[in-house]
């Protein structure tokens, strides 16, 4: 049985990739649910990723309270979850940098 070609909005593909990413589902899941090839789904959500802009890091104020005794280590949590431990005396750019690959990295 051939299938009809069917052409989507950038808003209709906006929602179908925003619906893939909150359905929890493999691609070929998703994509057999929704009546669609599982080629367009990843072709989309491919586009989807190389057109999102890229943002610098953020980094948050920190508050060392009194009486705070340092150790040998600087803690990083990611948004991922993920804690890095860092030798202290570690050069900021250093760890802003390698975070920010990090994060890029397990985004994917």
């Amino acid at each position: 049985m051939k299938r009809t070609r069917i052409r989507r909005s950038r808003e209709e593909i906006a929602a179908i990739v925003s619906s893939f990413h909150r359905s929890g589902q493999s691609e070929l899941a998703f994509a057999r649910s929704q009546g669609i090839a599982v080629s367009s789904l990843r072709l989309w959500l491919s586009q989807a990723k190389q057109s999102r802009p890229t943002r610098p890091p953020v980094l948050l104020p920190v508050t060392i309270p009194a009486g705070f005794t340092s150790s040998a280590f600087l803690e990083v949590l990611l948004a991922s979850g993920r804690v890095l431990r860092f030798p202290r005396g570690i050069a900021v750019e250093e760890v802003t940098a390698l975070c920010d690959a990090l994060e890029r990295q397990c985004s994917r």
